[in-house]
């Protein structure tokens, strides 16, 4: 029996990463904007507050998919290494320009394959390796020039909590690629939003500080709003590619995101930048086209 996905299928899981990219890189726009007058703390839990309220409705009608689950104990480690994931992440926006912010935590899908391989058994095809090449190679034309510019910022924490954003959420990432073989998309996500609303309350009481106006309040909402999106998107995804198939798609978010911090924070897009966006684009339409169907015989 094969259990190998089919190219429609790996053709669907591509499109729903593409999709999660968009959603991902205005995340990150939204938590730049609100970050920059509240603390990290707050931002962490009003993103899975509000993405727990939009999910709400969707779990709640009738017909909706049964939020009852077998693997609790695999939410609840996705869950860990998603916050883990979302406190260093918001860190790094918080302190560096968006573009390297998010340039830092997506060294993640370099990871991806060789945990998916370790943990899941995943097959990893020499197409997928240069692709991941590629991007990897990518990456370093545009952290280079980052670095450069982190050492003479002096802002070493913040790329040091973005590598470490990129290593919690590649382990969250291949944890989903194990719930998304039998858990539905929507219950995956609205346990994350849940789970993250829970965990993310215990140490509210030390940074609290109440928003204030719609200025802070609406980037709080389309964080939390948008990410429930891209949490969607991305277990869709997950659930029809393989994770070293559907994690460099999501590169896409790189070079999104550096578009969207030149135009909106004023971020410098420069000629290293520019160079290693378009080679993780290109990874990401390497592992995005369909491979050819074996023969039967």
């Amino acid at each position: 029996m094969n259990l190998q996905p089919t190219t429609t299928n790996l053709k669907r899981g591509a499109m729903f990463m593409i999709a999660a990219a968009f959603a991902m890189a205005l995340v990150g726009t939204s938590v730049k904007w609100a970050t920059q007058g509240l603390p990290s703390g707050i931002v962490v839990f009003f993103r899975n507050l509000f993405g727990l309220i939009v999910l709400i409705p969707i779990v709640t009608h009738p017909g909706a998919v049964s939020m009852k689950t077998k693997f609790l104990r695999f939410h609840l480690l996705r869950a860990g290494f998603g916050l883990c994931a979302m406190y260093s992440y918001f860190y790094a926006i918080n302190h560096l320009a968006l573009g390297k912010a998010v340039m830092l935590n997506f060294t993640s899908p370099l990871f991806i394959p060789v945990i998916a391989r370790i943990w899941l058994k995943e097959k990893i095809t020499p197409r997928i390796i240069g692709a991941v090449f590629i991007g990897f190679i990518g990456v370093a034309f545009i952290e280079s020039h980052a670095f450069r510019e982190i050492a003479k910022a002096g802002e070493i924490a913040g790329a040091v909590a973005g590598l470490m954003s990129a290593v919690f959420a590649s382990c969250a990432l291949v944890t989903l690629r194990k719930l998304g073989a039998t858990e539905p998309a929507t219950r995956t996500v609205f346990y994350f939003a849940l789970g993250g609303a829970v965990m993310t309350a215990f140490p509210l009481p030390l940074v609290w500080t109440m928003p204030q106006g719609w200025e802070q309040w609406l980037p709080l909402f389309l964080s939390g709003a948008l990410a429930s999106v891209a949490q969607w998107l991305l277990s869709k995804g997950f659930a029809l590619a393989p994770a070293a198939v559907a994690a460099p798609v999501y590169y896409l978010t790189v070079p999104l995101a550096a578009i969207i911090g030149h135009f909106a924070f004023h971020d410098q897009l420069d000629r290293w930048s520019l160079i290693g966006g378009a080679m993780v684009c290109a990874a990401g339409i390497i592992v995005s086209m369909p491979a050819r169907p074996s023969r039967r015989g």
